[in-house]
Order: C-alpha cells, then sequence, then structure tokens
C-alpha cells in the first residue's frame, strides 16, 4: 500500500482501486524486488486486479496485511535520527517522532495503522499532531492547540522548498484523537 495525495494524483486514482483516507488515497503496488532498500514495484490498476481475481475488498486486506509484514512499521525519535546522522547526542530531548517503514520507502502509509498511533499517543499521553513529510514519512508530536497555525506554516514551507511534487503528501496537518482513536484533517 501506498498513500498519495489525492488531488495531485487524480489521473491515478482514476485509473487504480483505492481505498479514500482523508484528503489522501491508498493505491496498491505490487512489490516484484526489494534489494538495498530499494523497492520494484507494478501500479496495480483496474486490469491487474481483474487478473488477480480478487475485489477491491480483498486487494485492500491482502495488501495491508502483506505491507505490514514485508515493510514493518518503524516508530523513532526524531532525536536519535539526527544523532545517528550526526554521530553524536542531542543535548536537548524533543517529543518528536518519525514514523515509516524499515526501509524509509513509501512509509507514510503506515500513518493508516491505528493501533500504532494509539500506542503513541498512550505513550506520549496525548492526542498528537501528524505532519506530512512526504510520502515516505510523517512526523508526530503531542497536540498542543496553540501549536496548530505554526504547524500548518511549516508544512506549506517544507513541501515547497525541500519536498519534490512528486513526494509531496499533503499541505494539511492531521489530528490524531486518541479517545475516539480516529484521525482528522486538523
Amino acid at each position: 500500500m501506498i498513500l498519495i495525495n489525492t488531488e495531485e494524483n487524480r489521473e491515478l486514482v482514476k485509473k487504480s482501486p483505492h481505498k479514500d483516507f482523508l484528503d489522501l488515497s491508498i493505491i496498491y503496488r505490487c512489490m516484484v524486488s526489494s534489494e538495498d532498500n530499494q523497492l520494484g514495484t507494478i501500479l496495480v490498476d483496474y486490469d491487474f486486479m481483474k487478473l488477480l481475481k480478487i475485489n477491491e475488498e480483498e486487494l485492500y486486506e491482502t495488501a495491508r496485511q502483506n505491507t505490514k509484514k514485508l515493510l514493518p512499521i518503524k516508530v523513532k525519535k526524531l532525536d536519535d535520527i539526527v544523532s545517528e546522522m550526526l554521530e553524536q547526542g542531542i543535548k536537548e530531548e524533543s517529543d518528536l517522532y518519525v514514523i515509516s517503514n524499515d526501509i524509509g520507502m513509501n512509509g507514510a502509509v503506515c500513518i493508516t495503522y491505528e493501533e500504532e498511533l494509539y500506542s503513541l499517543s498512550q505513550k506520549l499521553d496525548s492526542d498528537l499532531y501528524i505532519l506530512p513529510s512526504s510520502i515516505h514519512e510523517v512526523i508526530v508530536l503531542p497536540s498542543r492547540p496553540e501549536d496548530k497555525l505554526w504547524l500548518k506554516e511549516l508544512v506549506r514551507n517544507v513541501n515547497e522548498e525541500q519536498v519534490s511534487k512528486e513526494e509531496r503528501l499533503s499541505y494539511n496537518i492531521y489530528y490524531y484523537e486518541r479517545k475516539n482513536r480516529k484521525i482528522l484533517i486538523a
């Protein structure tokens, strides 16, 4: 499964089985190889789905199970990632987490795994803001209402200045309500 921006990928969404998820769409790709953190995949369009002789719900359930098994979720503190890159520790710790898969490719779809978001929200004892970094990953942090506006602006700026159009997930930020265990557009 891969998470993409619905509006930016209208043509692809029209010709492919998909599942709506907020302002995004889950599409499906068939993995043909995985070597050296590179994925070889083929888009599952409606013709391919017919060849598989399954319906959209079966495709979703199979893809969900396979994605979780083949590309397991990875939740890591942003501080730890930066420390590894700099090869030294960071003095001040933050509550920022990066969610992706174990190879860091097309891992933003991991936000559809509600049980992992719930677990992180319990660990942080907070609802969560989810920032769409790219199709490859998202950044998650405890929610504070006063952060909403500047986080939206941050996502907009990063998308415009740092993320290629093909890898841009969304200009929206998302809010995970742990009480109701659901994600909303913030």
